[in-house]
């Protein structure tokens, strides 16, 4: 199996990545048997530069010398090994997704479980927004985590059924969701919007979506990508 290394060693320490400096400005080589399993689902960056993986093997830490790899065996509170999403909010906690296990979360190396309402058991995608609420992307549908407790988005709600493929935060509050059969979703103080019934750009076959710095927000298609601006979808040839 192939897994993905990432090298960038802290000046002062032979064996210790640079918290200054984010994954994106990390230089990667790729390297056999470094991963329990080679699909990677999500990377990350802890507050203390260390990198965290999620595969369907276990949740990888990489800090600069060897992977550590956290499984059922080594940490018992974990219900299942697929770990398939990952989120560090801005106190430094980590989040992590399962696949038929749970949510969990770690401020270090003891992790432990976060309670979830029914039916929800996998969690496939993470992301906390600009006023600090988690979403959850679940087998459920959509969830939001603050202090007050959960409430979850589901198909009752109006929350479209489909594969979840990504995050992205608006800056004026809530999250877009890209489900793969409904396009964008915008989630904002309870109310559900389908974006992709504005036009044909978004209408389906996302696969992801993402708010960039120039603040318009890009929803990337099977064929092409659709650009959002005034309310509008603007396609894209890729």
């Amino acid at each position: 199996m192939i897994g993905l290394l990432l090298l960038a060693l802290h000046a002062g320490s032979a064996f210790a990545l640079d918290p200054e400096r984010s994954v994106r400005q990390l230089p990667h080589v790729w390297y056999e048997n470094q991963l329990p399993q080679g699909t990677v689902l999500s990377i990350v960056q802890g507050h203390d530069g260390a990198i965290w993986l999620a595969t369907y093997g276990g949740l990888v830490r990489y800090s600069g010398g060897a992977f550590e790899t956290f499984d059922q065996h080594n940490t018992p509170v974990f219900r299942s090994t697929a770990v398939t999403a990952l989120a560090v909010d801005h106190a430094g906690m980590l989040w992590i997704g399962t696949l038929n296990g749970g949510l969990y979360r770690s401020a270090g190396h003891e992790f432990e479980a976060v309670a979830l309402p029914a039916p929800i058991e996998s969690v496939l995608g993470l992301i906390e927004d600009d006023d600090g609420v988690l979403w959850l992307a679940t087998n459920a549908g959509l969830a939001r985590r603050d202090a007050s407790g959960i409430a979850v988005y589901d198909s009752a709600r109006g929350f479209p059924r489909g594969a979840f493929r990504g995050f992205a935060k608006d800056p004026a509050g809530g999250v877009f969701v890209a489900i793969e059969s409904a396009g964008v979703v915008h989630v904002h103080d309870g109310r559900i919007e389908v974006l992709g019934s504005l036009g044909q750009g978004a209408r389906s076959n996302v696969m992801l979506v993402r708010r960039e710095a120039d603040g318009l927000l890009y929803a990337l298609k099977v064929t092409n990508v659709a650009k959002r601006k005034d309310q509008k979808y603007l396609d894209q040839s890729m």
